[in-house]
């Protein structure tokens, strides 16, 4: 009967786990969608500002010097933002992959953990069960 109610609460707890996992799964893959239109939309503005520094690379060179060395400052102070945004994704990607390394090694501990229990309730059965030479 004991053992009954043991495996009845293993069950609940191991539908409770698997749900947390798909309901994280499902986050992991929202995360992952907004991270690619993140990722589209970086890459379209780094082609356009690409595009605009080497325009504006062209007109500098046809103003005066002290013009080109204005536009200059502010195209380094570009360049500076797009390594920062660059380095931002490069965080967000190692986030999620310590996100996925904590998972799998959820997943490969709850054997353990599950064969440990099992272990336990093996010895304890033992401990508490009439000898059989009293018998």
């Amino acid at each position: 009967m004991r053992e009954q109610e043991i495996d009845k609460v293993r069950r609940e707890e191991r539908e409770k786990y698997k749900i947390e996992l798909e309901n994280e799964m499902r986050r992991r893959d929202n995360q992952r969608e907004i991270q690619r239109q993140i990722d589209k939309q970086l890459n379209e503005r780094k082609i356009r500002q690409r595009d605009n520094y080497i325009e504006k690379r062209y007109i500098d060179q046809k103003k005066n010097e002290e013009d080109y060395e204005v536009e200059a400052e502010i195209d380094k102070e570009e360049d500076i933002m797009i390594m920062i945004i660059v380095k931002v994704q490069h965080l967000m990607e190692l986030t999620d992959r310590v996100g996925r390394v904590e998972e799998v090694l959820e997943a490969q501990t709850q054997p353990l953990l599950s064969d440990i229990d099992n272990k336990v309730s093996v010895i304890l059965a033992e401990v508490y069960a009439p000898h059989k030479y009293y018998n």
